[in-house]
């Protein structure tokens, strides 16, 4: 089963017709990165902020 970001990416290719299954996965990794990355600044907000009384 897709993960919903990839679901995602690949209907907006299909809209745009867009034919290069390298691209497709590139977004994929670079949205999932980017996911990963906001859940550590999540994380990291968190204990800065309310961990520190």
């Amino acid at each position: 089963m897709l993960e919903p970001m990839e679901f995602l990416i690949n209907q907006i290719l299909e809209k745009h017709n867009v034919k290069n299954e390298n691209l497709a996965k590139a977004l994929i990794e670079i949205f999932d990165a980017n996911h990963k990355l906001s859940q550590q600044k999540s994380v990291i907000d968190f204990v800065l902020k309310d961990g520190l009384h």
